[in-house]
């Protein structure tokens, strides 16, 4: 995992002796500890809420929940697990940089997997007050597909106006 001290602390420390580190292999995440996942998202993950603006629905506006870890490349192997762990979402290293990303962007997996999964085991700290906006967010977006397919205008610009307030008055 840690890539040892670059040529330049090489050079400008040269007395300093490394210490030799084993090299761990992943062997995946442990099936029956899915706490280690709550905690890791407590301290690494990220629950998004996007509002962007588009012309292809009636509102002007399309709401996109997004749960995300990011890692160093080196711990590729790990976001890659959490596909098959949690059954949904991908990978993506990106290019040219030395990190990867779990992402979770399908509304239906994060309706059925996700926020099942943190229902039970929860993400604690203050990343649980993100949590439960996302939560509360994604509630109103099944009222504003319903409200979409029937288009009652005034309580979707509301239930829109709530999702804004939501994602932009953070405790």
């Amino acid at each position: 995992m840690n890539k040892g001290l670059s040529d330049q602390l090489k050079a400008a420390f040269p007395d300093i002796i490394p210490v030799l580190r084993p090299i761990v292999e992943f062997k995946g995440i442990p099936a029956d500890q899915p706490n280690w996942l709550a905690g890791f998202t407590t301290g690494e993950g990220c629950l998004n809420i996007n509002i962007t603006k588009t012309s292809t629905n009636k509102s002007g506006n399309q709401v996109q929940l997004k749960f995300q870890i990011t890692q160093h490349t080196r711990d590729a192997e790990l976001l890659k697990s959490l596909v098959s762990y949690l059954s949904c979402g991908y990978y993506y290293a990106s290019k040219g940089r030395d990190w990867g990303n779990f992402f979770v962007i399908r509304f239906s997996d994060i309706e059925s997997k996700i926020i099942p999964f943190f229902d039970k085991y929860q993400i604690l700290g203050v990343k649980s007050k993100d949590y439960a906006d996302f939560k509360q967010v994604s509630v109103l977006c099944n009222f504003l597909y319903v409200l979409y397919v029937f288009y009652t205008s005034y309580c979707f610009l509301y239930i829109l106006f709530t999702i804004k307030y939501i994602k932009n008055n953070k405790t």
